[in-house]
């Protein structure tokens, strides 16, 4: 086709374009690519038209090709910056929209688009330097403001992801999804009646936020708020059921014990925020003889999980492992567990900083064996790491007590007790009977040796002491309508609580006096040091667990404290967590078969001290002579179910459950 006839073409081709006429604009387009593939601007339109029908691939193919030839415009790279960005492709975005600016100097659009580019890489100050260029010519655009928020936001400078979301709002308040995001940084600050208020807010505007159900009902049970609580939980679940994405897998742990739902939940949360084929990964191992285990956390710091797995860390057997701690987050400076932790690894790498991509890029690059998450889907974790396949084996461990509902997880740690063999099919991983007890312990934290007293911490001298330090998310309704029938049976006792603020305390205070109880029967306790907790326990008299969402942690912690767990198992991991401590303790007389039995037991076990003491005595004894704190004998057989996993991946085999022999007892 000579250029007289190709710009005859395209000039009609702009004309029908230019007046809305698409489909005769894609007719010439597509007859002049067709005929003469060396016009750019052909391409550029194509690409816009296809756009607007809605045909993305068709539209990122023929901008690309219009980059791809001479004369292409600052509009054309642009677009296809835009197009990179709805292919999920920032890397490219970011040298399209490069390419526009030099081009065509510094314009708004591409600017704020290249940060929202940097944003999705992880790259917060890039992100942020390119915002604030583009806020020079629209420093009101909305979707500018409220974006700088998220990037605030995501790196938890929250005082000033809440000036931008402040902004936002004062711009257009009928937006969801910024009363959404607000919302979540007042809770993070542990503002719940605030997150409240913008959550509902959030949901008045669209009720089909994803996810935001599950996390005001969360927020309400943080401060123990339960009017129409029932209501709004069952609810909640009815739209699990019906595939909506209205709840979060960590919080659906406290609203039900139905292992089905949760890992509905589960799913749903990954396909929404990790979706996307498995990352293709080609792993060699080359020769060597020591496995490399790499731990991912965002807790390697003053926290629950590291204060259970710091001793595997000191104990595994560096003859035939070879010991990898990514830590997620940063740590206070005078975090003595961040100290200890990275001394206990052989390698400590600190990833804070990088992306997800990056993270995963040096796990394969220094050739880990077996990923081990002990976040997933808790707060700080990054699940989009396992996503990108950073191992030929990765496992679910320790942090989130059900299944991931994910794809590139390949196993989950648990025990007989926690996943029994006929739950087996509500977890996408492949389950980890460990013999005796899913869970670690750290036998080498102090126990403050300092005198306590009950006086100290506004316990009374006498009567008996109920108490449970469980998160106060654990309590339920039910959980508390339980307790207040014990108190009203057991008089002269009191449930010693951990503190949770002004608000929460007097909502609990309020459902006392309305079950006849005495307000000033609940007591509540402070945040103390580590040791100082451990020997506050020894005060109390029973701790009383909760379902569906049992002590995890803080069972361990009254047990290895001496103080005997009352618990009754549900039907899912979570619910079951206790229970386990207590089979490994060989003390099943504190598992009750149902939450009649739970409250007969509690009040039993106050008004016969004897009993009481037989327990404790036993708890005392069975702290060494049964398994549950012997770490040594935890860690052989963490190493022995490490050990399966691998030989079934070097000899092709697919993951498939693992039940991890017992070693003898006692230990030889």
């Amino acid at each position: 086709m000579n250029p007289r006839e190709r710009n005859r073409l395209l000039q009609a081709a702009e004309g029908y374009f230019s007046s809305g006429n698409q489909g005769l604009a894609r007719l010439s387009l597509e007859s002049l690519v067709a005929a003469d593939a060396s016009s750019s601007r052909a391409f550029e339109l194509l690409g816009y038209v296809y756009g607007n029908e809605g045909r993305e691939n068709d539209a990122h193919r023929c901008l690309t090709k219009a980059c791809q030839l001479p004369r292409a415009t600052p509009e054309a790279w642009y677009y296809l910056g835009v197009s990179c960005l709805k292919q999920r492709e920032p890397l490219p975005a970011i040298r399209a929209f490069d390419r526009a600016l030099a081009l065509a100097g510094p314009f708004f659009e591409a600017l704020h688009d290249r940060g929202t580019a940097y944003s999705l890489l992880g790259k917060s100050a890039s992100a942020l330097d390119s915002y604030a260029r583009a806020s020079k010519f629209r420093p009101d655009s909305f979707d500018l403001v409220f974006n700088i928020g998220k990037v605030y936001d995501e790196v938890k400078d929250l005082r000033n992801a809440l000036v931008y979301y402040d902004r936002a709002l004062a711009l257009d308040p009928g937006v969801a999804d910024v009363w959404a995001h607000r919302g979540a940084v007042f809770y993070d600050l542990e503002r719940y009646a605030e997150a409240i208020a913008d959550w509902e807010r959030a949901l008045s505007i669209d009720p089909c936020v994803d996810f935001l159900r599950g996390f005001l009902l969360h927020a309400r049970m943080r401060i123990c708020d339960w009017r129409g609580w029932r209501a709004e939980r069952d609810d909640l679940l009815a739209r699990v059921r019906r595939g909506e994405n209205a709840c979060g897998p960590f919080e659906m742990l406290a609203f039900s014990g139905d292992e089905e739902l949760q890992s509905s939940a589960a799913r749903r949360w990954v396909e929404a925020n990790f979706a996307g084929p498995q990352a293709a990964v080609a792993f060699e191992r080359g020769a060597r003889d020591r496995i490399r285990v790499a731990y991912f956390s965002a807790d390697f710091r003053h926290h629950a999980v590291a204060y259970l797995t710091a001793e595997i860390y000191e104990l595994h057997d560096r003859e035939r492992f070879e010991i990898f701690g990514f830590a997620l987050s940063k740590a206070d400076r005078d975090d003595a567990m961040r100290a200890r932790l990275a001394r206990a690894f052989d390698h400590f790498v600190e990833v804070d900083e990088l992306t997800a991509s990056e993270i995963a890029s040096r796990a394969r690059g220094l050739g880990i064996d077996i990923a081990v998450d002990l976040g997933g889907h808790t707060k700080g974790s990054r699940t989009a790491i396992f996503g990108q396949r950073v191992a030929p084996v990765q496992v679910n461990y320790l942090g989130f007590p059900g299944t991931m509902g994910a794809h590139f997880i390949d196993y989950i740690i648990a025990d007989e007790t926690t996943i029994p063999d006929p739950s087996r099919h509500a977890y996408a991983e492949k389950v980890v009977h460990l013999p005796e007890c899913f869970q670690p312990s750290d036998t080498r934290r102090p126990i403050a040796s300092a005198g306590v007293s009950r006086s100290a911490f506004g316990l009374p001298t006498g009567g008996f002491v109920f108490c449970c330090f469980n998160s106060t998310y654990k309590i339920t309704p039910d959980a508390f309508a339980g307790w207040m029938r014990i108190l009203g049976a057991v008089p002269a006792s009191c449930l010693w609580l951990l503190a949770g603020g002004e608000q929460m305390e007097a909502n609990l205070r309020r459902e006392a006096a309305a079950a006849g109880v005495a307000p000033d029967r609940l007591v509540f306790a402070g945040r103390v040091a580590a040791d100082e907790y451990l020997a506050r326990l020894r005060l109390a008299d029973l701790f009383l667990d909760t379902l569906p969402f049992n002590a995890g942690t803080t069972a361990n912690d009254a047990l290895f404290a001496g103080l005997p767990v009352l618990t009754c198992p549900g039907n899912a991991f979570a619910a079951r967590m206790a229970a386990s401590l207590l089979h490994a303790l060989d003390l099943p007389e504190l598992i009750a078969a149902s939450g009649a039995e739970y409250e007969a037991k509690a009040i039993a076990l106050a008004q016969r001290p004897a009993e009481l003491d037989r327990i404790k005595a036993r708890l005392a004894q069975n702290r060494t002579a049964k398994p549950l704190f012997d770490m040594p004998r935890y860690t052989r057989h963490l190493e022995a179910a490490y050990e399966e996993m691998l030989r079934r991946r070097q000899e092709g085999l697919a993951p498939d459950h693992i039940r991890v022999p017992r070693a003898p007892w006692p230990p030889t």
